[in-house]
């Protein structure tokens, strides 16, 4: 029988060969396998041909910081070194920026995202003045403010159904966007998602979930001409169709969940001539529909839940004829039909509420004041005292 005799140099060359072999082969995965911890703590910016780039931690992929191209058709990368682009960064296609200024991106007509993006940061595309189509992809679920203000000529655009708000400033100024669908998923748009856009019409997905329109919404959408607002939605913020100049029609949704008309909700509406307030309304804000030039008519159900009119809500309704005032109101405030100049019938269906100074003032001079018979003596007393009644008109 031979015996090996062991080679104690040989021995530790082995054992060199071997730890050296596991290191290399751990490094090489860690660089294969698992990329993004390999970029993990890079933040350095980077740069290609056409873009200006980094590594996103939190988002696990490229961000797209600048285009710098001069593409009018742009087609975004899926990766970059091997990573996916996952984020479209802050003012990344603006024109003009301070940080990255690119004039030649105005005159960018389409753009196409690749599926890997799924957040778009705020004014990533804002003053592109040529844009007139850009996909969002399906994964997206972050749209933040601004992202397309002021792109003119945006015609299309669909959101995708991950999407759940519709940011502020959104689609400001888009004066070619014409036809807009909100999806079911959204449950708010925030305060000037639309203002100042070219809207026509604007429609919901059939079982909308939305449930609050901000501050401004759609404020000047000049050629917005009907409006439907589903029962899903519990609240409308100050001046959200405000100055919608060519809207004639509103329609709630029956079994509406709305409790408030906030300030200035519809003032200034020119074109609005008839309307129909929902049961759920509790209160009518200050000036809400005030300066609406051809308001003639306003409904209430017999069920409505109104308990107050505040100050100058319609005030400088020229053209409003008539009214009734339902039987659960309780305070008519401060000049709410100041100068509704052909208000010639106001018709109250409950107890009189408290009626504070000029509520009526510069109405029709032969204006006739219906009451319920019990109260009657009530009214006769109490309205001709002040609230704008002179001796020409009637209580009966």
């Amino acid at each position: 029988m031979f015996m090996v005799r062991k080679n104690k140099r040989t021995e530790k060359n082995w054992r060199y060969i071997f730890y050296s072999g596991f290191i290399t082969a751990l490094i090489l995965c860690l660089f294969y396998v698992a990329p993004d911890r390999a970029f993990a703590e890079e933040t350095k910016i980077l740069k290609t041909q056409d873009y200006v780039y980094q590594y996103n931690k939190k988002y696990k992929g490229i961000e797209i910081l600048s285009y710098e191209g001069k593409e009018v058709y742009v087609k975004a990368p899926e990766r970059i070194d091997n990573l996916p682009v996952t984020v479209i960064g802050k003012d990344a296609f603006r024109v003009n920026t301070d940080i990255f200024p690119n004039s030649a991106n105005k005159n960018i007509k389409e753009i196409i995202l690749p599926e890997t993006v799924s957040v778009i940061k705020e004014n990533a595309f804002r003053d592109c003045e040529g844009l007139e189509k850009i996909n969002l992809p399906k994964n997206l679920f972050t749209l933040e403010a601004g992202a397309f203000a002021s792109c003119v000529n945006l015609k299309e655009i669909t959101l995708p159904e991950n999407l759940k708000i519709i940011s502020e400033e959104l689609f400001a100024g888009c004066k070619n966007l014409k036809h807009f669908q909100i999806p079911k998923n959204i449950v708010k748009i925030q305060n000037n998602a639309f203002c100042s856009a070219g809207i026509e019409e604007v429609t919901f997905e059939e079982g909308s979930r939305l449930e609050s329109i901000g501050g401004s919404a759609f404020k000047s959408c000049h050629n917005l001409s009907e409006l439907w607002i589903p029962n899903s939605i519990k609240e409308i913020e100050n001046r959200a169709f405000r100055d919608c100049a060519q809207l004639k029609k509103v329609t709630f949704e029956e079994g509406s969940k709305l409790e408030i008309i906030d300030f200035e909700t519809f003032g200034f509406c020119d074109n609005l001539s008839e309307l129909w307030i929902p049961d759920s309304i509790k209160e009518i804000e200050g000036r809400a529909f005030w300066h609406c030039d051809n308001l003639k008519k306003v409904e209430f159900g017999n069920q409505s839940k109104l308990k107050i009119i505040h100050w100058f809500a319609f005030s400088n309704c020229i053209k409003l004829k008539e009214i009734e005032i339902p039987k659960r109101v309780k305070k008519i405030d401060y000049e709410v039909f100041l100068n509704c100049k052909s208000l010639k019938k106001v018709t109250f269906r409950g107890k009189m509420p408290k009626i504070k100074a000029n509520a009526f003032q510069k109405i029709h001079s032969k204006a006739v004041f219906q009451t319920p018979k019990k109260y009657k003596s009530e009214y006769q007393r109490k309205l001709k005292k002040k609230h704008g009644y002179k001796s020409t008109m009637k209580i009966v």
